[in-house]
């Protein structure tokens, strides 16, 4: 199972919305859940839609919904954007989120020790969708969310599995897992690949 998933989804109730779910093992996964622990989920995405599984072609950034949703969940979509497009993204979410709504969010850890040897995360340019345009440290971004009306619930730093960076081969998985059991041995979670931030809405206020 995976830890990403793991760390949030017993918390998902109600409307959940998936941002940025082309091609993602996670939204097949919580397709499956969402028929057991009975919660709505829909699909947002720029690249396509699947009308079977209720994902919707849309920009993230020009969304707007009549119906809110308690959840967002927006995994590895955060470091495609510019700082400014990124406050746009929270704007829209906040505007999207019920009152006591609840935003999740995975992105690479830019001081992960592969970011500090190979520096991938700062210049991953993929060929079937754009390529990263920010990656943050923790606490840079747990300010950024602080400043665009969200509070911090939890953080956790992970090691990269399938449910967030698929298409690679299972080797990996289990080299990086290894890996980050090591780093934390030693205390030094800081150097994990994968941020998750579970933060909640605290304002309506437009930040544009």
């Amino acid at each position: 199972m995976s830890l990403f998933v793991d760390s949030f989804k017993k918390m998902l109730k109600g409307r959940v919305l998936n941002i940025g779910c082309y091609g993602s093992t996670m939204f097949d996964y919580l397709y499956q859940e969402s028929l057991l622990q009975k919660f709505y989920l829909e699909g947002l995405d720029i690249v396509t839609s699947s009308l079977e599984k209720n994902v919707h072609k849309g920009d993230a950034l020009q969304m707007h919904y009549k119906k809110k949703f308690n959840f967002i969940v927006a995994g590895e979509l955060i470091e495609h954007f510019t700082s400014k497009q990124a406050k746009t993204f929270l704007n829209k979410c906040n505007e999207a989120l019920t009152d006591d709504g609840v935003l999740i969010i995975s992105t690479p850890n830019k001081n992960a020790w592969s970011n500090r040897l190979f520096h991938k995360f700062d210049t991953a340019n993929p060929k079937e969708y754009s390529g990263h345009e920010k990656v943050y440290f923790k606490d840079e971004l747990v300010e950024f969310l602080c400043s665009n009306n969200f509070s911090i619930k939890d953080v956790y730093l992970l090691p990269y599995d399938i449910f967030s960076s698929p298409n690679k081969k299972a080797w990996i998985y289990c080299l990086r897992k290894k890996i980050d059991i090591i780093i934390g041995f030693f205390g030094l979670d800081d150097l994990k690949e994968q941020m998750v931030i579970i933060c909640m809405k605290t304002s309506t206020r437009n930040t544009d």
